[in-house]
């Protein structure tokens, strides 16, 4: 019996706070590795612990098949970063510099990214994410630069692979820089067979630090990585608080946020969602979409979500239609040139606002799909697995997290769809939801449909004959 329509009482909410580290999952690899263990460096004093590898260092949100280089330090006056790196063998990577109030605001406040394609290389070099060029190349360096400026609002003034700080954000996490790296090809993880990018302070008299010096000289992860592996700047009492009587004492189900079937809503922000979520009788307005709302979000991404709940049922069974994507994951030489729907598309299980921990995501290459182009995906507990959840029947399969939601509910839990860069051509984008309510009516067979069963009845489904998997 799951005890959801009362506040708990203080002590109880230590133990579920005990419990969310206590209840950390096995590590998760990147696809078509079993192992977290690489053979390069993936911290230094510049770069922190890389994010979506490592469980424990496991928060804000990542996608298990990419990894994330962030650095949190202070700009001295006048100064500027010079980042030297290579361009990684991998579906896609961009940087992004996070200052100012994070809200969009006039005069370049808020995130600056730049994505690969974006990118010059350097002399000699080539950039391998332009269409038509090899991406198995070898030369492939390049040069970034990082100024304590504000964007210019007419990208004409812009000067190329520079990336402009609009100057400590505020919080715990100061200029927050993160390059991201999506699905490195196979047998190439962590960073698509590239290392640490070398990090140099250019000073105003024009003299360099490196490694150390330059660490120390901006104050490197002195702020943003000082945090818990867990939500950030979410009170773990208000969440438990709301998952229990969100609807009003008595009247809260303890399924609650989940409903059945679930429904998928557009990220619009992050004080949005959550009243949408868990307090969906109030008025939650009528937010403007923000790309940053979520803390420290992607700005190539729009995310959809939905929470999820074992008590309607020991397998969730989703389908939808499969955007079209490069495949690039088998490390191929060449991608055809042509308008694929999405850069990429992914589906989260992931835990909760309580954590933000996520778990093994499923990328649309690991997708099978039907004669109609359409994908079905099984969620469940390992134990509740069906056997005929596997690619060979055409059905892909991802475990729902151990830890639950992280807070004490084990069967509740959350999840996020990724989608990325979309064609001007694809209408059904997560990213052309401009009210809430819209989804359904924009994204039609692309918002997925969910239900609810048991193993054995998804069991006595079978396996189609000569499945043939795209």
């Amino acid at each position: 019996m799951r005890l959801k329509n009362h506040l708990y009482t203080h002590s109880v909410v230590l133990s579920a706070f005990v419990a969310i580290f206590a209840a950390i999952p096995q590590a998760y690899a990147l696809p078509g590795d079993s192992s977290p263990s690489w053979n390069v460096p993936t911290e230094n004093c510049f770069f922190g612990p890389t994010i979506g590898i490592d469980p424990e260092w496991n928060y804000v949100y990542p996608d298990s098949n990419a990894a994330y280089q962030c650095s949190s330090f202070d700009f001295p006056e006048g100064a500027e970063l010079i980042i030297e790196g290579e361009f990684p063998h991998a579906r896609h990577t961009s940087w992004t510099i996070y200052g100012g109030d994070g809200l969009g605001t006039p005069n370049g406040q808020g995130s600056h990214q730049i994505i690969d394609t974006d990118i010059l290389p350097d002399a000699g070099s080539v950039n391998p994410f332009i269409k038509g060029t090899n991406r198995q190349t070898k030369k492939r360096s390049y040069t970034m630069r990082v100024v304590n400026q504000l964007l210019p609002q007419d990208p004409d003034e812009r000067e190329p692979n520079t990336l402009y700080s609009s100057g400590p954000r505020p919080g715990p996490f100061g200029n927050f820089l993160c390059q991201r790296i999506y699905v490195p090809d196979q047998r190439k993880e962590p960073f698509g067979d590239t290392t640490l990018p070398e990090v140099t302070l250019l000073l105003p008299d024009g003299s360099r630090l490196k490694d150390e010096a330059m660490c120390e000289a901006v104050d490197a992860l002195n702020q943003g990585f000082a945090a818990p592996p867990q939500a950030l700047g979410f009170d773990l009492l208000e969440y438990i608080g709301l998952r229990q009587a969100g609807l009003g004492p008595g009247s809260t189900p303890p399924t609650h946020p989940a409903l059945n079937p679930p429904e998928f809503r557009a990220f619009f922000t992050a004080d949005h969602q959550r009243c949408v979520f868990f307090t969906p009788l109030a008025d939650c307005g009528n937010p403007v979409y923000n790309p940053d709302g979520v803390g420290l979000g992607n700005p190539s991404n729009r995310y959809i979500e939905s929470y999820i709940d074992k008590g309607f049922g020991e397998v969730l069974v989703l389908r939808a239609k499969k955007p079209t994507t490069p495949k690039t994951w088998r490390g191929n030489p060449f991608v055809p040139d042509l308008d694929y729907d999405l850069v990429y598309y992914s589906i989260c299980p992931q835990e909760s606002l309580a954590t933000w921990r996520v778990g093994d995501c499923i990328f649309d290459e690991e997708l099978p799909t039907d004669a109609a182009g359409f994908y079905t995906l099984v969620l469940s507990r390992p134990s509740d697995r069906p056997a005929n959840a596997n690619k060979k029947c055409g059905v892909a399969w991802a475990s729902t997290p151990p830890a639950g939601d992280g807070a004490g509910d084990l069967w509740l839990s959350n999840i996020w769809i990724r989608f990325m860069l979309p064609s001007p051509n694809f209408d059904e984008a997560a990213q052309n939801v401009e009210n809430p309510g819209e989804e359904e009516a924009v994204m039609g067979p692309d918002l997925p449909q969910g239900e609810y069963m048991s193993k054995e009845d998804f069991e006595a489904r079978g396996c189609p004959l000569g499945f043939s998997a795209r």
